[in-house]
């Protein structure tokens, strides 16, 4: 069985029914299942999408063309990819092979001083790294009501 494979984003832009990330899945021709969702970070409440893609997409190109559609939508600095089995943290890291995650490039710079750059993924995750591997991530609750 393929493996599952869900990005999950949120942000102040996301509509309560995901229906902007719907339309531009359907402009792109890619098939998903979005699912609508609602987080808590920090005292605040974000609206966000659950998007499932079929599991025989999981290499970086499908990846990318998703997030590529997707980002836009809602101005998203960062979004959480799973992939069972595979992968769990931000989907740039995944993407880009390297940390380049805002929110665990502002969690270390908050740690340690290191300069790196602020910016919040909304989603959360972990720092990135595929499964097996711990990175230095912000985790958000997200409460996915199905």
């Amino acid at each position: 069985m393929p493996p599952v494979i869900e990005v999950s984003v949120s942000s102040d832009k996301t509509d309560v029914a995901c229906m902007r990330v719907i339309d531009a899945l359907v402009r792109a021709g890619l098939d998903a299942r979005v699912t609508p969702n609602t987080s808590v970070h920090a005292g605040e409440v974000e609206h966000g999408c659950a998007i499932r893609i079929p599991g025989q997409k999981k290499d970086k190109q499908h990846i990318k063309q998703l997030w590529d559609v997707i980002q836009p939508v809602g101005n998203y600095e960062c979004a959480h990819l799973r992939a069972d089995g595979v992968f769990n943290g931000c989907i740039l890291n995944f993407i880009h092979a390297v940390d380049v995650c805002p929110t665990s490039l502002a969690a270390k710079d908050a740690t340690d001083g290191s300069g790196g750059s602020g910016g919040s993924a909304g989603s959360g995750g972990s720092g990135g790294v595929p499964l097996g591997q711990r990175g230095s991530g912000i985790a958000t609750a997200t409460t996915d009501r199905r």
